[in-house]
């Protein structure tokens, strides 16, 4: 990452400039940065100066690009993005490992003791995700895939549920934060790197969902599987990305 003092004066002055209108609200985390165009005429440099300012922010964590979209506000300064992104990539990895433990044995548990009417409830609950993702799926601003990891997180939590060991929901509902940050960073990454496309997470509910309903424990247990190994491909881009810089 560059330092301050490897960036040109025009470049130093431009990311300050940005960082300002981080800090006073201008531009609130979640929200799109205006284009490389547009940023050259409102602070009244170059294209080259922008670049270098809006990549030396990228790397510290205030700004990142999603492919095809812009440049997102991701912290107000560089200490927080420091610390959002070692959490990122620490805590998303734990808790992946501590979801996986309990959630690949939950889908197993529900297959073999969910009834009729849990089943129609989780089929349910796929397709207000599938019409969130389908509302949501490709919102331009962070806050707005809320409503998609509220979903997702439902029908995770139905899973669980359906599985009738109280111990596993317990476990489940206790690291509850830590699952919703771990759902957000997994589409958010996903959208922002097309790591595991969005359509790919959502065959896995799929699969995850009709092996329930055909009360298949094995075929329930390698949906999940599955579903967990893109988690684990986007911790994988996290990591490459810290080490990138």
């Amino acid at each position: 990452m560059l330092s301050t003092s490897e960036l040109s004066p025009r470049a130093t002055h431009a990311m300050t400039q940005i960082k300002q209108r981080i800090v006073d609200g201008t531009w609130p985390v979640g929200s799109r940065i205006p284009t490389e165009t547009q940023l050259c005429e409102l602070l009244g440099v170059g294209r080259n100066t922008i670049r270098e300012a809006v990549h030396s922010l990228v790397h510290s964590g205030v700004l990142y690009k999603r492919q095809g979209s812009g440049t997102y506000v991701l912290a107000k300064d560089e200490l927080t993005g420091a610390i959002n992104r070692r959490i990122a990539v620490d805590g998303f990895r734990d808790c992946v490992e501590a979801r996986r433990a309990i959630e690949v044995e939950a889908a197993r548990l529900a297959a073999e003791r969910r009834t009729d009417d849990e089943a129609a409830e989780l089929v349910e609950l796929l397709r207000e995700l599938e019409r969130t993702y389908e509302s949501t799926g490709a919102s331009q601003t962070l806050n707005a895939h809320d409503d998609l990891v509220r979903a997702d997180l439902a029908l995770h939590h139905k899973i669980v549920s359906l599985s009738r060991n109280k111990l596993l929901l317990s476990l489940y509902e206790s690291i509850h934060e830590a699952i919703w940050s771990s759902i957000r960073t997994n589409i958010n990454v996903s959208l922002q790197t097309n790591t595991v496309p969005i359509g790919d997470m959502h065959t896995d509910h799929i699969d995850v969902v009709n092996a329930i309903m055909a009360q298949d424990p094995e075929a329930a247990t390698e949906a999940l599987v599955r579903t967990f190994q893109h988690f684990s491909d986007v911790a994988w881009q996290l990591a490459a990305s810290e080490a990138g810089d």
